[in-house]
């Protein structure tokens, strides 16, 4: 296999690739590098946020006023905690986590999965999914309760099947439960109890290309 002559732009490209927030953080949960993503995130300069503590690089709210790790909710921190964890060689792994940051004096509270993994030199790989829109999603479909289509922003009407894969990535696969297999054979004239005793209803439901 051919190796790259410079192996830091190369794995800089792979770093800033991962459309995810991610960042590399010391043993004092101090920012050491991030990727692209990652400007998104922080609240400062991208050139100021090296070498600042993570809370003060995203503004995070509990520590506006005390700076990051003094305040009372600082304990609590699951970023900071996962951080120190993942340099001490403990790794963790999408832990749900809600942080309130301050933007334009207003505060933004977002669900995030935190995955933390250790890395030589004492330092944490640090990556911060942002679920909030997903989450909202799962809390409040406007949904038809005829017809079943779900209502998008733009007020269009959409399959069930149609927006969970436009709008979260899903793939939907199809089958028939127990209740609705009994309504259609009996519409059809067909009694599974008296004229298939023996017959499973997935082995019908497979016989039948369903």
């Amino acid at each position: 296999m051919e190796r790259y002559e410079n192996a830091e732009e190369y794995f800089q490209g792979i770093f800033d690739a991962n459309p995810i927030p991610t960042l590399i953080m010391d043993h004092e949960v101090r920012v050491v590098d991030l990727n692209r993503a990652a400007l998104e995130l922080v609240a400062v300069d991208p050139s100021r946020a090296i070498g600042r503590l993570g809370g003060d690089a995203i503004r995070c709210a509990n520590g506006i006023e005390t700076g990051c790790g003094n305040s009372p909710q600082c304990g609590d921190c699951l970023i900071n905690r996962s951080v120190k964890q993942a340099v001490d060689g403990i790794a963790v792994r999408r832990k749900p986590f809600q942080v309130v940051l301050k933007r334009g004096g207003k505060e933004k509270r977002l669900d995030i999965r935190v995955t933390a993994t250790p890395l030589p030199g004492r330092r944490a790989l640090l990556i911060l999914e942002d679920l909030t829109e997903v989450l909202a999603l799962r809390q409040l479909i406007p949904i038809c309760g005829y017809c079943k289509k779900v209502r998008d922003d733009r007020e269009y009407w959409h399959s069930l099947e149609g927006y969970m894969h436009s709008h979260l990535g899903f793939k939907i696969s199809h089958g028939v439960c127990p209740t609705c297999m009994d309504r259609e054979l009996l519409s059809v004239g067909i009694d599974l109890g008296s004229e298939y005793p023996a017959l499973d209803v997935k082995e019908l439901s497979e016989a039948n290309g369903i």
